[in-house]
């Protein structure tokens, strides 16, 4: 409230510094280095063009527009989040090579599974088929006693 209250009055001064750096420095601290901040029209720090000198996609600047709590309509501030792209790019990174390991897990069941089910079979067939070739008059069946 004290810095959108002397932001507001925009009085040149070492008071409005102190407020304008301080509440720069919390958003440094959070992580989320400032770009831009105007207040009813007057440009407290950096310049808008700054913001487009950023990647555009995946956007490396948060806009923001406020009317400054309720007290002025005008309020702009553009600040950096590389730090949260960095974060998602991690989890996006995660998530692929998590589902390539149940794709892989997947793909070699079902390979374990085809040759159980189809590809043995079909030899056991061949095999079959090959020895009747050979000698048709032999029983498909062997005796087991």
């Amino acid at each position: 409230d004290v810095f959108v209250a002397t932001a507001v009055d925009a009085k040149p001064g070492p008071g409005l510094e102190v407020v304008v750096s301080s509440f720069l420095a919390e958003l440094e601290v959070l992580g989320t280095p400032p770009v831009y901040l105007a207040v009813a029209g007057t440009v407290l720090h950096g310049s808008e063009g700054a913001a487009g000198k950023l990647r555009q996609y995946p956007s490396e600047a948060i806009a923001i527009a406020e009317d400054c709590l309720g007290i002025v309509d005008g309020c702009q501030l553009h600040v950096q989040d590389k730090e949260l792209r960095h974060q998602e790019a991690s989890a996006n990174l995660l998530m692929v090579l998590s589902m390539m390991v149940v794709i892989g897990g997947m793909t070699w069941v079902l390979s374990a599974m085809l040759h159980r089910d189809i590809v043995q079979p079909v030899e056991r067939m061949v095999v079959t088929v090959s020895e009747l070739s050979v000698n048709p008059l032999r029983p498909l069946k062997k005796n087991t006693e």
